[in-house]
């Protein structure tokens, strides 16, 4: 019986529990990646995603090649595939790893295991990164998390392996249409190699500013790990990692705290993951629907200037700028463009949910969607956070040199005029040769009274009996209530 290896984020073979089940079991098996037409027409994917696969794909194809296997790379929705599949073969097994995706890949999902379940196929589906499926609260997780973590790590034996092949017509009727432009030069590269070589060197030498740099908006993009997009697709995995951080703990006593504030982030990737796994709602209401009755109202204007970059507010827009060239910004720069739109311009979080998502080169859905209703203050129970740029840009970029860089239309300004541009005195502008309305943009909001207005809005629906019960319903899914 042929076994269909079904790559979907995780493209690699170290710590891969469906290749190593498949290559035990003695049969014949084949690499499948589907690049599937409704993703590619997905509003919430862009081409730097499929980049990153496609060369995740040629790194893994390398390490097959000397084992006479591929990846078969076919054009083509999963359900129609393996109907058309099953029409050629007869019964096959399909392996693949549990992916948390967007609501489409989970329709899709639950379809194929309805026509899995009646033609009688089997699908194992494996464990990945500490998500757990069908979990109803958030009771001994952390434990579990730890003991998966410590777990040994799935490791197969390439030369073991039995090399199937799909029938000819398949290949033929399903080819790969999909072309890439050739362009985001500044994007990182896909594949395991790049993966392994950012491991090493973070935790060669990286990782001893790793607690210092991790908020700054230019530093964190040398000192953070940067696997941040190479666990979102799988070419290495979150378990790798963190076996990693432990082995350089024990060889290694300093620097501790760093390694283990880089495996804390670990932890909480996995934590976030697990909230839309256990409601996938979330991907489109708010988590608490007390809060449906405010940021209702979608300012056009608003969203344009921001998805551009040309709020007038430069560190806003210096991040904004980046993250569309590079689809790379670190945490604490995405939790204030979020803060920035849903509180001091107070637009709904699903409006710049799709764009967020097409720029982030390590979109992860668990984390894109908790992470936006956590910013936005739409859960309940979390401190509502409302991140001003200017004391970002002070406490982060107090030389404004990230947001020169980004922002070139204030070069030539001094850092606090350039964190700031709207306070210019007429005789500043004067002598700078700046006017604020033609060389750059006045700014879209007042960020400290609008600011203000945002935060009593939010506090007062937060203190609501509706709101703050719902709170408690949803802290009993997603709190371990042994910790309260």
């Amino acid at each position: 019986m042929v076994q269909i290896v079904w790559l979907k984020r995780d493209f690699r073979v170290f710590d891969h529990a469906p290749l190593k089940t498949a290559i035990d079991s003695g049969q014949p098996l084949v690499f499948l990646f589907l690049l599937e037409p409704m993703l590619l027409n997905h509003q919430k994917y862009s081409n730097r995603h499929f980049k990153f696969m496609l060369e995740s794909i040629v790194d893994l194809n390398r390490v097959l090649q000397p084992y006479g296997a591929k990846v078969h790379l076919l054009e083509v929705d999963a359900l129609p595939f393996f109907k058309a599949l099953y029409k050629e073969l007869g019964a096959f097994r399909i392996l693949s790893h549990q992916e948390t995706g967007v609501g489409s890949t989970f329709v899709r999902d639950l379809q194929l295991k309805k026509w899995c379940k009646e033609q009688k196929i089997d699908w194992l589906e494996f464990k990945q990164q500490g998500v757990n499926r069908g979990r109803k609260n958030r009771n001994n997780w952390k434990v579990e998390w730890d003991n998966f973590m410590e777990s040994k790590v799935q490791t197969p034996n390439l030369s073991q392996m039995v090399v199937g092949q799909l029938p000819d017509k398949l290949v033929k009727q399903f080819p790969v249409l999909f072309e890439l432009a050739n362009e985001h030069i500044s994007m990182q590269e896909g594949g395991r190699t790049h993966a392994v070589d950012l491991l090493k060197s973070f935790l060669t030498n990286r990782y001893k500013r790793y607690s210092k740099n991790i908020s700054k908006p230019a530093t964190s993009r040398i000192y953070c790990s940067r696997l941040s997009a190479h666990i979102a697709w799988g070419t290495i995995s979150v378990r790798e990692i963190v076996q990693s951080i432990h082995k350089k703990a024990k060889t290694n006593p300093s620097n501790k705290r760093d390694l283990q504030n880089f495996k804390s982030r670990l932890y909480w990737h996995c934590h976030f993951i697990q909230k839309l796994e256990s409601e996938p709602r979330i991907e489109f209401e708010n988590h608490n629907p007390a809060y449906n009755g405010i940021r209702h109202t979608l300012n056009k204007e608003y969203l344009q200037r921001f998805i551009s970059g040309t709020t007038g507010i430069p560190l806003v827009d210096a991040n904004m700028r980046c993250l569309n060239a590079t689809g790379y910004i670190n945490f604490r720069m995405r939790a204030m463009l979020v803060s920035m739109w849903t509180h001091h311009l107070l637009q709904p979080w699903q409006a710049i949910a799709p764009h967020l998502a097409n720029m982030f080169l390590d979109f992860e859905p668990g984390i894109h969607y908790p992470q936006l209703q956590m910013q936005a203050g739409t859960v309940g129970y979390h401190t509502i956070r409302t991140y001003n740029p200017t004391k970002q840009a002070l406490d982060h970029d107090a030389e404004a040199k990230f947001i020169k860089k980004w922002v070139p239309e204030l070069n030539n300004l001094a850092p606090h005029l350039a964190i700031e541009p709207w306070k210019m005195t007429p005789m500043e502008a004067l002598m700078e040769d700046f006017d604020l309305e033609e060389d750059y943009f006045p700014p879209i909001c007042d960020v400290e009274k609008d600011g203000r207005i945002a935060r009593d809005l939010i506090h007062s629906v937060k203190q609501q009996t509706q709101t703050r019960y719902m709170a408690s319903q949803i802290s009993k899914i997603h709190v371990n209530q042994d910790e309260l």
